[in-house]
């Protein structure tokens, strides 16, 4: 199972950077290739959230990786954030939230959703920044 998820993680990283990139590459642009990965037929979720649920210890082997892979995304939409490394533990709750949204309703709305909260966030963070809060 670890390996799986292992193979797995640096697909789905390859994937997101790569849509992410072609759509872009700003930070926001996290959303938009999540949009796309839920209009798809084959769309189940996410496999390292139900890993986590399935194997709820967290010493367990399988959500250790699980868990490494939201690390490891984490780590990337931090660096898409460029000087805002704060905002990216809620970009992916945002990211979460809208993979489990999207399969429990099958639309791709909560991505745009999510979006929209994450540019409202990058919004107060600019705002913050330039003195205007």
């Amino acid at each position: 199972m670890v390996a799986v998820l292992r193979r797995r993680d640096e697909a789905w990283r390859a994937w997101l950077a790569d849509r992410v990139d072609a759509l872009g590459g700003t930070p926001l642009h996290v959303f938009d290739a999540l949009a796309e990965r839920f209009a798809r037929a084959d769309f189940r979720g996410c496999a390292f959230i139900n890993t986590m649920v399935e194997a709820a210890d967290p010493a367990s082997p399988a959500h250790r990786a699980a868990a490494e892979h939201k690390e490891r995304v984490t780590d990337y939409v931090a660096e898409l954030l460029d000087g805002r490394a704060e905002l990216a533990g809620p970009f992916v709750m945002l990211m979460d939230g809208a993979i489990v949204t999207a399969l429990r309703e099958r639309t791709t709305a909560p991505a745009r959703h999510a979006r929209a909260v994450a540019a409202a966030l990058l919004n107060a963070s600019q705002d913050a920044e330039s003195g205007l809060s």
